[in-house]
């Protein structure tokens, strides 16, 4: 859809839509006792593979901790990481325009992973990118 107009008409016509962020609301668990690759090790074992196909050395390609992999930092929720996307945007994108910042009447919200923005054709193709 082509719109022509003055700047200034653009800037006061608003449209809602939605945007899919279900993909965004993904957090990805953090080990932070994994295993630590030795890539000295690594190479030596390499180095050491011989003819018949045999592995090398008794050194360990893993650097061994006995409670590696079992500690998981804090995972965010799927509403913490909504409200993350929107304080972004709210901050990132026309920021005098959102009700939110005491700016504009335009409005961001989410709903099950659905972004609903309230806003310029501007500030949507910004948030779309």
């Amino acid at each position: 859809m082509f719109r022509i107009a003055t700047k200034e008409k653009l800037d006061r016509d608003k449209s809602i839509r939605v945007y899919d962020i279900n993909d965004l609301l993904v957090d990805i668990p953090r080990f932070t006792n994994a295993a630590q690759l030795n890539p000295a090790e690594a190479l030596n074992q390499i180095g050491q593979g011989g003819n018949n196909g045999g592995g090398g050395g008794g050194g360990q390609l893993f650097q061994d901790d006995e409670s590696a992999g079992h500690d998981l930092q804090e995972v965010d929720t799927r509403r913490e990481l909504a409200e993350r996307i929107m304080d972004i945007i709210r901050l990132d994108i026309e920021y005098d325009s959102w009700r939110e910042t005491g700016g504009g009447d335009a409005s961001l919200r989410e709903l099950n992973g659905q972004l609903i923005v309230y806003n310029t054709s501007d500030t949507h193709r910004q948030v779309a990118d």
